[in-house]
């Protein structure tokens, strides 16, 4: 069944998209020497970055070329962001594709430096916030407010009466999970308005935790820490993430899950996890054994994909403007049906 969550992804008008870039990237390689290009992600051992980097290098090696992936670990977050960005600058990469943590923090610092160079900058993923979008030259990525709207969506189909919830996000800086927790809370309200919403306050009659956003600082412990903290909350209703944390290691969550007491197992919250790559076998047997109630989900291999032949289009002075191209969908528990789900 992965095959037809595949094509639910927008696969077709992704490859279509890959297809025209290819027709601007392409005079013969033969004689042509190995490109390198870069991707600098928010933490090199986040799976969500690594399946892009997949798809990027891939793409790569078929035109003789290689993608790099770069960046901090969950430790340095935005200023070991910025540092990645800094030891780029003079390396020679063809272009490069960043996730943006911190965005006043690396347009103040690193990313002028690389800009200099004359190298290709695009994001991908997370946008720099407008005031520096000057700073990059495409945006390629997920409409990041359409995620929170589809988990604000799902909860008030769950939860239709209101009640409380938890959000968790990396930290207060992010621009892509900042806009995910705005479309949420605008859903709630009823609102198009995109901007910086407050917490939940009774809207919809639901009220957010005053300890919450938890926030993670992309640190995988932590993450499951909160996780279980909140699964002890008898007082929550729902606990629902802008990004795929606790999935990360989906043993450890399962693990997590199942040591809980038995009450709060069979009293817990509804889990609904955004922001996930496509899904893995692992992540599917957690939605059948009702450990999660649901994902919106994010086809991150083909957007390394993208990225790479975008990047190479900029190598030949080719401007195309923003790709906003990747579709995220909602998956719930009664997905998959039978053991060949994910062949």
């Amino acid at each position: 069944m992965i095959s037809c969550v595949r094509a639910g992804f927008g696969l077709q008008s992704l490859l279509l998209v890959v297809a025209t870039i290819s027709i601007f990237a392409s005079p013969s390689r033969h004689a042509m020497a190995e490109r390198v290009f870069a991707l600098i992600t928010k933490n090199v051992g986040d799976p969500n970055f690594i399946e892009a980097w997949r798809g990027c290098n891939d793409a790569a090696r078929i035109k003789g070329d290689r993608c790099v992936h770069l960046g901090g670990d969950n430790l340095g977050y935005f200023r070991a962001q910025n540092r990645a960005i800094e030891d780029a600058v003079g390396e020679g990469y063809s272009g490069v594709a960043i996730s943006v943590t911190k965005s006043e923090f690396i347009a103040e610092n690193g990313l002028p430096k690389l800009i200099e160079t004359g190298v290709p900058v695009i994001t991908f993923d997370s946008d720099l916030i407008a005031p520096f979008h000057h700073l990059r030259q495409a945006f390629i990525g997920v409409e990041n407010h359409l995620i929170g709207r589809m988990l604000a969506r799902e909860l008030q189909n769950r939860l239709p009466f209101g009640g409380n919830v938890c959000l968790m996000s990396a930290g207060p800086y992010d621009p892509n999970l900042n806009e995910r927790i705005n479309g949420f809370r605008s859903e709630i309200r009823k609102t198009s308005d995109l901007g910086s919403q407050p917490p939940l306050n009774g809207s919809g009659g639901w009220f957010e935790s005053p300890r919450c956003p938890w926030f993670n600082k992309d640190n995988l412990d932590l993450a499951m820490t909160q996780f279980r903290q909140s699964m002890l909350d008898d007082r929550l209703d729902a606990f629902i993430t802008v990004g795929s944390w606790p999935l990360h290691d989906p043993q450890r969550y399962v693990q997590t899950f199942r040591n809980l007491p038995a009450d709060a197992r069979q009293n817990r919250p509804l889990i609904l996890i955004g922001g996930t790559g496509a899904p893995t076998p692992e992540h599917v047997s957690i939605l059948r054994d009702k450990m999660v109630d649901g994902l919106v989900a994010i086809d991150f291999y083909n957007l390394g994909n993208v990225v790479y032949h975008y990047l190479v289009s900029l190598t030949q002075d080719k401007v195309l403007g923003d790709l906003p191209i990747v579709q995220p969908h909602f998956i719930g528990e009664d997905a998959y049906s039978n053991k060949d789900d994910t062949q």
